[in-house]
């Protein structure tokens, strides 16, 4: 009876056994395993249990209607059994009579055609294609045909659970469950387009599936009161269709177990409350505990309103929150909105409320062992953990003080914490795993417990399965027939022994499959005859045992995985006291033959880290030898700059010494320099007076010669020359008093200007001559804006004090004429008033040209031939402006000129200082 079925026939004797007998031929023919009654009832067995297995293992429900099969009670029950286990029914019309006897949902199928009319016991005939309504049979029997396959498996799988008292050693575990789940999500999604659909025996096997897998943790506590026992029922079946599992206490409360523990402990194990709102339930004590205790650590509560009752009878926990309303359904379509509404609502944010109900459970039980840290959160578990109290900062539901403290803890004690043992185990002996992961922890073990250490939405289980055997330092295997024939714990202990593993083994049911070579070498722990606690203290002393080489074992083993993962780089190769720890404790293991013994991937580790250490210690030997001679170099290098250095700071200073000196020697050549300009511009205003007066002078006798050539002016000559004489003496004394007290000035700035450049050996300042053209025309400002700065200024200076050292010639050389007779005294007198008044004239002329020519020049004396602009020629005396124009026709043409400024000299050469042209001649 193990073997499914493709088809099972239904049909009345009376008219259609040849028909069915033909069409079992012909699907045997095809390759399709049909149940028939006459081929699959053994004599002697139970006719009707026989039936029942037949359909429930079997695909596809064959029923051929005729007369009689509508009358027979035997077709009726197995209709009625083929609609209760959901099966595919594929109804083929043999005898088109009495249709109106049909069961009802029969008739609601679309029918194959095979019609016959029997006209006598030996005579029937056809009205159908047999053929074609068999191929017809054909196509539908392969439509669909995986999913009505996993459809039998998985309801056999759950027969069997329901008929052993829904045992959880029966429910489907690892990737079965998981297969499971995939298969009852995705085709509820597609109802239209199902062959059948899943029963409520499928989907609450399911669904205990995965809270045997979850640690009976749960998406819902149900609250209500006994009396909505129906509804509650209703809804709850209707949730399990949805994959969402919920607790109840008339079937998830163990016996033996406290009531209101267990009640109390559902609600901490599901991410929400259901709350059915009724006149019971308001009054209910059970119920008002339920909501307290939900309310205390923040679960997330969604009333359902079953009966009408004013919002003020609430109870004071849900006043507010917004419920469901199923008291205004009428149509079965307006209960499914409702289940709907209800499904999204524990749908939204579900991720929140899985950490929520995780992280609360794990606190919960670390609180009450006393904060025992073998219960810590670790790796990944702690980093999802950390991310929800973030996350839950914003939530109306937030993380408890207790959520707090113990992720708090679990993140200041993440470094102490690793895992002791790894169980290993078939889900079908889940509670007895859950009971030892208990007692280990209470023993202060930490384990690694796959309900406990996998995130339900993990990626990738089998992976991390195999991090957490490589992370644990045993691997407990507890032994039954179920784990020996599991795929999953073998695979789990292939990974230990390739991890070298020290491997422990717990019996709780004799295996008559034979055990793995691996496990059968190790005594094993027996728990099945003894009583637990003589048996579990075995099992401590055991894990004690050598523990401090199993733990380093596990450490060196973890590195050294890192590292081949890494593709064994130099960075993560033991160095230092870590290197000589891993050495000591290799040669300890090889020594003493321990057990576990190293691996041949920890060997070739440490091995190439103590080969690495060496070459590295030779390599900084080296190292440290060229430091040395570095050093020693550098020690040398150092003296001898510090040698240096003093000798260099001491001139140094010298140098800023000598510096100092000169800037101050500079600053008085400079006020020097002042003091001779200033002398120099003085010297300038007096002769050009003299010049002025000379002139006038000049005019003067000319004028006496036109009037009187004759008259002799001897008394009043020698006056005015007298006078002349004694300004000239006078402008001559003066500069030869300052001259001498500039020279002296003038020698010592000289010297020190002299030094300086000796120190700076900055090369003296030449002056080049300029080539001009034989006629050229300019004023005297664009000359002396054009004329270049042939010798500095002390050259200039001593210059000019040679120049005042020599005599003022007198402009004029004032002959004596011999004496004049009397009878030419009245001339002389009134030539003499003249002269005088020209005299005064002259002065106040010379004093307005004085106050006037800052800016003029006056012309002393001319070389050649010069001309205005006009053509008009310059004469002596004239006076010229900066703007003035003047025309030379060769470089012999010069002008001798004087203003307040100074004398000067204007020719082709340019407009340069009288004393400056004297030098430049004197040079060439």
């Amino acid at each position: 009876m193990s073997t499914l079925k493709d088809v099972f026939i239904s049909y009345g004797r009376l008219h259609s056994q040849d028909f069915a007998s033909r069409l079992y031929e012909r699907l045997e023919e095809a390759g399709f395993d049909a149940w028939y009654d006459f081929v699959n009832i053994p004599k002697g067995e139970d006719f009707q249990e026989r039936i029942y297995r037949g359909i429930e293992r079997s695909h596809n429900f064959i029923y051929i209607i005729s007369p009689h099969a509508n009358e027979s009670q035997y077709c009726l029950k197995e209709i009625e059994y083929a609609l209760q286990c959901n099966k595919r029914i594929i109804p083929i019309l043999h005898i088109e009579k009495e249709l109106d006897k049909i069961h009802p949902e029969i008739a609601k199928l679309n029918w194959v055609y095979a019609r016959e009319t029997v006209e006598s016991e030996d005579t029937i005939i056809a009205e159908d294609n047999f053929e074609k309504a068999f191929l017809e049979i054909a196509e539908v029997i392969e439509s669909k045909r995986e999913f009505t396959q996993f459809h039998s498996n998985l309801l056999i799988e759950a027969l069997n659970w329901e008929n052993n008292q829904k045992s959880s050693n029966f429910l489907l575990t690892g990737k079965h469950r998981l297969e499971a789940e995939t298969w009852l999500l995705n085709e509820i999604h597609q109802i239209e387009n199902l062959p059948c659909e899943p029963t409520e025996l499928h989907s609450e096997y399911i669904c205990e599936s995965r809270k045997n897998a979850e640690n009976l943790m749960t998406d819902t506590f149900i609250s209500y009161a006994d009396e909505d026992k129906n509804i509650h029922e209703k809804v709850r079946k209707y949730l399990t269709r949805y994959l969402i599992t919920s607790w109840a206490h008339y079937r998830d409360i163990r016996k033996g177990e406290n009531f209101e523990t267990a009640i109390l402990e559902g609600i901490e194990k599901a991410n929400n409350v259901l709350y059915f709102i009724s006149k019971k339930s308001v009054k209910s004590e059970y119920c008002k505990k339920e909501l307290e205790y939900a309310k205390k650590y923040n679960k997330r509560i969604i009333p359902l309103l079953i009966e009408s009752i004013p919002e003020q009878d609430f109870p004071e926990q849900i006043k507010g929150l917004q419920f469901i309303d199923f008291t205004d359904n009428v149509k079965e379509n307006d209960y499914l909105k409702d289940i709907g509404n209800l499904i999204n609502e524990l749908n939204h944010d579900k991720s929140y409320y899985e950490q929520h109900k995780i992280t609360l459970v794990h606190a919960l039980k670390w609180q009450r062992q006393n904060k025992n840290a073998s219960i810590l959160l670790r790796g990944y578990n702690l980093q999802s953990a950390l991310s929800f109290l973030k996350t839950g900062e914003r939530k109306s539901h937030a993380p408890t003080q207790v959520h707090i403290d113990f992720i708090e803890e679990s993140k200041a004690k993440t470094a102490q914490l690793n895992s002791e043992v790894f169980i290993s185990y078939s889900r079908t002996d889940g509670d007895f795993a859950r009971k030892l992961n208990d007692e280990l922890q209470l023993s202060g073990k930490t384990t690694w417990f796959d309900q406990e250490s996998i995130a339900a939405a993990a990626a990738d289980f089998q992976e991390e399965i195999y991090k957490g055997i490589a992370s644990s330092d045993n691997f407990l295997f507890i032994i039954s027939e179920r784990s020996i024939l599991s795929e999953h714990c073998a695979g789990e202990v292939e990974h230990a022994i390739q991890c070298g593993k020290r491997i422990i083994t717990i019996l709780l049911e004799k295996p008559e499959s034979s055990l793995h070579d691996a496990l059968a070498k190790v005594n094993w722990i027996n728990f099945k005859d003894n009583d637990f606690h003589p048996s579990f203290g075995e099992l401590l002393r055991t894990l004690d045992t050598d523990r401090p080489y199993i733990i380093q074992h596990t450490k060196w083993g973890q590195q050294a995985l890192e590292w081949l993962e890494k593709d064994k780089s130099k960075d993560l190769l033991l160095r230092g006291d870590e290197c000589l720890l891993a050495s000591n404790w290799l040669n300890r293991a090889q020594l003493e033959n321990k057990n576990p013994k190293p691996t041949a991937l920890q060997k070739n580790f440490i091995e190439t880290s103590i080969e690495v250490g060496k070459a590295e210690q030779r390599r900084k030997a080296k190292l440290i030898k060229r430091l040395r001679i570095y050093l020693i170099a550098s020690i040398i290098t150092l003296i001898t700059t510090a040698v240096f250095g003093i000798y260099a700071f001491h001139l140094k200073n010298l140098a800023e010494e000598q510096k100092e000196e000169a800037i101050k020697n500079k600053e008085q050549a400079i006020k020097n320099q002042a003091e001779i300009q200033a002398a120099k511009e003085e010297l300038d205003s007096l002769y050009y007076v003299l010049s002025v007066i000379n002139l006038k002078y000049e005019e003067l006798l000319a004028m006496n010669e036109q009037e009187e050539q004759s008259l002799e002016m001897v008394p009043e000559k020698e006056i005015l020359t007298q006078e002349i004489q004694k300004l000239q003496k006078g402008v001559e004394r003066t500069q030869l008093e300052r001259a001498e007290i500039v020279q002296s000035e003038i020698k010592k700035a000289t010297e020190d200007l002299q030094l300086k450049k000796e120190e700076d050996k900055q090369p003296s300042a030449k002056s080049e001559d300029k080539k001009v053209t034989k006629s050229r025309s300019f004023t005297p400002l664009q000359a002396q804006q054009k004329t270049e700065e042939e010798l500095n200024a002390v050259e200039e200076s001593m210059q000019e004090v040679k120049v005042l050292e020599e005599p003022v010639a007198a402009p004029v050389v004032i002959r004596e004429e011999e004496p004049v007779s009397k009878t030419e005294n009245n001339k002389r007198l009134k030539v003499s008033e003249q002269l005088e008044q020209s005299i005064e004239e002259a002065k106040e002329e010379v004093k307005e040209a004085f106050n006037s020519a800052k800016n003029a020049y006056l012309v002393t004396n001319i070389t050649g031939n010069v001309y205005y602009e006009n053509g008009e020629k310059v004469r002596k005396g004239d006076k010229i402006s900066d703007s003035t124009t003047i025309k030379f026709n060769s470089d012999d043409d010069i002008l001798q000129l004087v203003s307040p400024k100074g004398r000067f000299v204007f020719s082709n050469q340019g407009l340069v200082p009288a004393s400056r042209n004297i030098i430049q001649m004197k040079k060439n």
